[in-house]
């Protein structure tokens, strides 16, 4: 996982590593994946004692490690979001490894996607803030973009890059859904319900965040999904989710 930011304060950009647990037909396997503490998080892959191969980063959440935990070594930059800065956070991997189940999630165990918007939601409501939420989510699959807010419509499903004045990268034709702060909503599954841990996912208490995961869950559910021979239920895009606040 790589996360960004445009803190001056802070690193521009850190990488965690999540050790993904080992499953049946890998547990024979010669290779080993050791985490070594030394002047900076080390990973090592290790077949045999002269071939070893050693890699930097700036922390590493081994096998047994929860997605809370997850959560809680990217949350300090997160924060950075709520001043103003910009931030992103990607999963990077192969087939298999668990992109989807970190970034995404499941309703018993939310990903950084839904705790991190959750965050955003209490945030601005504590602070009674009066800015203005945006969401769009896109995928990238056989190099074509598609909107994911938007369902069957083949104008939404090849969209194209373009370069604004200011000389940003968008898509045009992606649709962005304003999201109001108090929005009185039916309450979404609780996808990211331990964030708050004083959060009661029957109440309407964070309506903007229940509309958030309304949108954000039908989104997903319409990305390219097929087997293959490392997940049955592999993601085959990528998947480009934004919030954006402004004043």
């Amino acid at each position: 996982m790589v996360i960004c930011s445009d803190d001056l304060n802070l690193a521009a950009v850190r990488t965690l590593v999540r050790i993904k647990p080992r499953s049946s037909d890998q547990l024979t396997s010669t290779l080993d994946i050791e985490h070594a503490e030394t002047s900076k998080p080390t990973i090592l892959l290790r077949q045999c004692e002269e071939d070893c191969l050693a890699f930097d980063c700036d922390a590493v959440c081994g096998e047994g490690a929860s997605q809370a935990q997850i959560f809680a070594t990217v949350e300090p930059m997160l924060k950075n979001w709520l001043e103003g800065r910009n931030c992103c956070v990607f999963a990077m991997g192969a087939t298999g490894t668990g992109k989807t189940y970190t970034m995404q999630g499941t309703e018993t165990e939310p990903g950084v996607i839904p705790r991190a918007a959750q965050l955003l939601f209490q945030a601005l409501q504590q602070s009674r803030s009066t800015c203005n939420v945006t969401f769009s989510m896109l995928e990238i699959y056989n190099e074509k973009i598609s909107d994911l807010l938007i369902t069957n419509d083949n104008n939404c499903s090849n969209l194209p890059l373009r370069e604004d004045s200011a000389g940003a990268i968008t898509v045009q034709g992606l649709s962005e859904v304003e999201i109001a702060l108090h929005e009185q909503t039916q309450p979404a599954p609780p996808y990211g319900g331990d964030v708050d841990r004083t959060c009661n996912s029957n109440s309407n208490s964070n309506g903007g965040y229940e509309k958030f995961l309304s949108l954000y869950n039908s989104a997903a559910s319409r990305r390219q999904q097929s087997g293959t021979n490392m997940n049955k239920h592999s993601s085959r895009s990528h998947c480009v989710c934004t919030l954006k606040v402004s004043e």
